[in-house]
């Protein structure tokens, strides 16, 4: 039996007893669960989005897919999952995380990046519309590309093509999805202090 603290990104049902869990661990990256009946045959027993947990398993040396023993919530995060807007938050993250980590070994600098951020949403009552932006922009870094800011001024757009920004061309020969004012969300651009938390 192994012990490890993961984030649970996605959950989805096998049988009426059982479920499949997908999760981000810190120890050994991205991993696949199956429940036995009895953790979830209680209905009050439930696994969250983006939940941070403890998680023993019983690690299938066959397969991919192992098998859970029994799951701890770590960190009690009551706000995500009563807030409409943080909700909604969590269902992107879940769904955008799930998909671009399944290949994702252990990174504990990224495991970290992503708890630190599901506890700053959390708690935070500030700009979570910018705050989510931020998240993804930073996400970016750790799977291996980035966004160029460093030629961004006020009033330029970002270009989808090249990955820059500059002054907005209306004659310009680009297609209009190909470039995408940036003006929604320079307050983390600017001043990206204000959506700095403990890392």
């Amino acid at each position: 039996m192994e012990i490890v603290q993961g984030i649970i990104l996605k959950t989805s049902p096998y049988s009426e007893t059982q479920k499949i869990i997908r999760i981000y661990t810190k120890e050994k990256g991205y991993l696949s669960m199956i429940s036995p009946s009895v953790v979830f045959k209680r209905k009050t027993k439930t696994v969250h989005l983006l939940q941070i947990s403890e998680i023993e398993f019983f690690e299938n040396e066959k397969s991919d897919l192992h098998k859970l023993r029994q799951i701890f919530p770590i960190i009690n995060l009551p706000e995500l999952y009563f807030d409409i807007f943080k909700m909604n938050i969590l269902l992107l993250w879940g769904e955008i995380l799930n998909l671009i980590l399944k290949n994702e070994g252990k990174n504990e600098e990224l495991f970290d990046y992503l708890t630190h951020s599901i506890e700053y949403l959390n708690s935070t009552h500030n700009d979570i519309g910018n705050f989510n932006l931020y998240f993804l922009y930073r996400l970016a870094g750790f799977i291996g590309f980035r966004i160029n800011t460093s030629s961004w001024q006020e009033n330029y757009v970002f270009n989808i093509n090249d990955g820059s920004s500059g002054r907005n061309k209306s004659h310009s020969s680009q297609p209009a999805i190909a470039q995408y004012s940036i003006g929604c969300y320079p307050a983390f651009l600017q001043h990206p202090s204000e959506y700095q938390f403990q890392y």
